[in-house]
C-alpha cells in the first residue's frame, strides 16, 4: 500500500510539473491527480475494512473456541473435585474400618492367648488321679472338674467351666459409647462414635483428650453439652431495611444451591414478602430452567436471560427489576464453583461490583450450601469460600441421608460459621432452621 501511494504522489508531481511547462491547465491537471489520488486510497481503505471485518470474525471464532476451551476446563475440574470427594469419603470410611478391625484382632489374639493357656492347663495330668483312677472303679467327679476316660483322671483347670469368647457379632453389639456406668469413659468406643458422626480425626481426638483428663464427669451429659456448645445457630432474620435485600447462594455444583433457594424463597413468600429469584448460573446447562421450574411450582417471579454470557449481566438487570418494582428480597442464584479454584472465586466479587454499582448502600448477604454427604470436604469448602467472600450463613443440605453431618461442628468452631438452616429432603417444605439438641442426638446416638 505504501508503494502505491509513493508511486501516486511521483506520478502526482510529474503529470503537474509537465502541465504547468506546456503551459496547459496546470490546475485542471492538479484537479485530475488530486481525485485519482483520492479515488486511490478510498479504494485502499475500502480494502482494509475488509481486512478488518475478516480479522475481527476471527477474532470472535477464537473467542468462542477460547470460551469452550474454558467450559471444558470447568468442567473436568467438577469431574476431579467429585473424584477427590469420593475418594475422601472412601478414605474415612476405610480407616474407620481398619482402626475397628485392629481393635478386633487385638481382642481375639488376646483371647486366643488365654485359651492356648486352657488347653496347657487341660493336658497336665494329675498323678494322684492316675492311682485313685486305677484303685477305683469310681469316676472323679463333683466340685474338683475333674473327669475320666480309660481309667486316666484328667484335672481341668477352673476357667474350663467359664462361657465360651464371644464372637466378632457379639462383640460389635456390646460396645457401648459408656461402658462402666456414665462417669466411666471408655476413650476406643467414644473415638469410634464420635468418627462415625463424622467430626472429623482432629475434632475427634481433641474432645476425647478433654474427657479423658476429666475425673469423675457423667460422660454423657459432658458430651452432649460440649457438642451443644460447639454450635453456632443463627436464625434467619427476616427484617428488610434496604429494599431489595440481596442474597448471594455459594457452593460447588451439586450441593442444591438452586433448590435451597427455591425453598427459601417460598418461607418468604409465606411471610408476605415479594421475591425475585434470579438465575445468574450462565455455566451450567439448563441451570436457568431448573430454577424458573421451582419458581412456577412455588410461585415465585424469576429474572433470567438465556442468551446472557456472563453472570454480571443477569445480575446487573434483575436487581434493576427488582429496584423498580419495589421487591424485598432478590435471591441470586450463581453457578457452582471449585473452592479450590481461586481464579473462579474471584468471579463472585466481579458480581458484587455489579451489585454495588445499583445498590452502594447495601449489605450483601452470602449463604453457602454444603452436602452433609460430602464428609470433611465440607470444611475445606466452607474454610476457601470465607477466605475469598464474607459468609454470612450455612445451609447444609442432605440430611436425610445416613450420613450424620458431624462436619458442622467443625465448621462452627473452627471457622466461626453459623448455621441457619439445614434440608431434610427433596419437597419444598423440606428447608427447616437447625435444632441444636436434636442435631446432637443424631450424630452421638
Amino acid at each position: 500500500m505504501f508503494a502505491k501511494i509513493s508511486s501516486l504522489v511521483v506520478d502526482f508531481f510529474s503529470i503537474a510539473f509537465q502541465g504547468l511547462t506546456v503551459g496547459g491547465g496546470p490546475l485542471a491537471a492538479l484537479i485530475f491527480v488530486s481525485w485519482l489520488l483520492i479515488y486511490s486510497l478510498g479504494k485502499s481503505h475500502g480494502s482494509n475494512k475488509s481486512i478488518e471485518f475478516k480479522f475481527q470474525a476471527s477474532l470472535n471464532k477464537i473467542d468462542g473456541l477460547l470460551g469452550k476451551l474454558h467450559r471444558m476446563e470447568d468442567s473436568l475440574n467438577h469431574m476431579i473435585s467429585s473424584h477427590l470427594k469420593n475418594l475422601e469419603v472412601v478414605k474415612e470410611k476405610t480407616v474407620k474400618a481398619y482402626e475397628i478391625l485392629k481393635r478386633l484382632y487385638k481382642s481375639q489374639e488376646s483371647s486366643f492367648v488365654k485359651e492356648v493357656g486352657k488347653e496347657e492347663q487341660q493336658a497336665r495330668i494329675n498323678v494322684d488321679d492316675i492311682f485313685k483312677g486305677s484303685d477305683s472303679s469310681e469316676e472323679p467327679s463333683g466340685p474338683d472338674n475333674s473327669s475320666s476316660q480309660n481309667g486316666v483322671g484328667v484335672k481341668y483347670d477352673e476357667e474350663q467351666t467359664n462361657a465360651p469368647t464371644k464372637s466378632i457379632w457379639q462383640r460389635l453389639r456390646s460396645w457401648s459409647l459408656f461402658s462402666g456406668g456414665s462417669s466411666s469413659l471408655d476413650s476406643k468406643a467414644l473415638q469410634d462414635k464420635l468418627l462415625a458422626g463424622e467430626l472429623g480425626w482432629e475434632l475427634t481426638n481433641k474432645i476425647v483428650s478433654e474427657l479423658s483428663n476429666i475425673k469423675d464427669v457423667d460422660v454423657s451429659s459432658y458430651l452432649r453439652g460440649k457438642l451443644k456448645s460447639m454450635l453456632k445457630v443463627q436464625a434467619f432474620r427476616f427484617a428488610v431495611e434496604q429494599k431489595p435485600r440481596v442474597i448471594l447462594f455459594l457452593g460447588v455444583n451439586g450441593v442444591g444451591k438452586t433448590s435451597s433457594l427455591a425453598k427459601l424463597g417460598k418461607i418468604l413468600k409465606t411471610k408476605g414478602f415479594k421475591v425475585l429469584a434470579i438465575a445468574a448460573d450462565t455455566f451450567r446447562a439448563g441451570a436457568e430452567e431448573q430454577l424458573k421450574i421451582w419458581c412456577d411450582k412455588l410461585g415465585l417471579d424469576c429474572h433470567l436471560d438465556k442468551l446472557a454470557q456472563k453472570p454480571q449481566t443477569v445480575v446487573f438487570d434483575g436487581l434493576k427489576r427488582a429496584i423498580e418494582q419495589s421487591y424485598d428480597f432478590a435471591l441470586i442464584d450463581l453457578a457452582g464453583r471449585l473452592h479450590n479454584k481461586t481464579h473462579l472465586l474471584q468471579e463472585i466479587n466481579g458480581v458484587k461490583k455489579v451489585i454495588f454499582k445499583l445498590l452502594p448502600d447495601h449489605q450483601v448477604e452470602c449463604i453457602l450450601v454444603v452436602d452433609a454427604t460430602t464428609g470433611q470436604t465440607a470444611f475445606n469448602q466452607a474454610r476457601d469460600f470465607n477466605e475469598v467472600v464474607s459468609i454470612s450463613s450455612i445451609i447444609v443440605t442432605k440430611l436425610d441421608t445416613s450420613f450424620k453431618g458431624g462436619v458442622l461442628f467443625r465448621i462452627c468452631s473452627e471457622l466461626g460459621l453459623p448455621v441457619s438452616f439445614v434440608s431434610i429432603g427433596e419437597d419444598e417444605n423440606s428447608l427447616i432452621p437447625l435444632e441444636p439438641e436434636e442435631f446432637v442426638e443424631r450424630v452421638v446416638a
